[in-house]
């Protein structure tokens, strides 16, 4: 998580400062706030935010968090109040593979809300046909 960086901020302000730019950024979204989106807004720093989301009723799992599904949800909220991008990032397997229809419904519900405009297409290929049957 890059973000737990206890110089994530300082390290930003010197990509900057050298001419270069953050395209994207790969989060769990536990450290994301509004103050450190400030800060990076400040920095010039606006990049893609790619939030992890493991499946509804599967993310805590994943994690080994409680509470990292509902987490990763405001943190997509969050983005999006502010202007980001947000991708999510899921890994499918065999325990979550159900939950993927519902979840991309969930994710794709309010984009203007919720956030996730795209969902990358890193779905290994037997759990993109095991979507496919979902799906029809």
């Amino acid at each position: 998580e890059p973000m737990a960086h206890r110089r994530f901020l300082d390290i930003l302000r010197e990509i900057y400062k050298r001419d270069m730019d953050v395209f994207a950024i790969n989060t769990n979204g536990w450290c994301l706030t509004q103050d450190l989106l400030d800060e990076m807004r400040g920095i010039g720093c606006a990049p893609v935010m790619k939030i992890s989301f493991g499946g509804i009723g599967f993310h805590d799992w994943i994690r080994q968090r409680v509470g990292a599904q509902e987490s990763a949800i405001a943190s997509m909220e969050l983005c999006v109040k502010n202007g980001l991008e947000v991708v999510s990032n899921t890994q499918v397997n065999r325990k979550n593979v159900q939950t993927m229809m519902p979840t991309a419904r969930l994710l794709d519900v309010r984009p203007a809300s919720r956030g996730a405009r795209r969902w990358p297409g890193g779905v290994a290929p037997l759990a993109r046909s095991q979507l496919h049957k979902l799906a029809t």
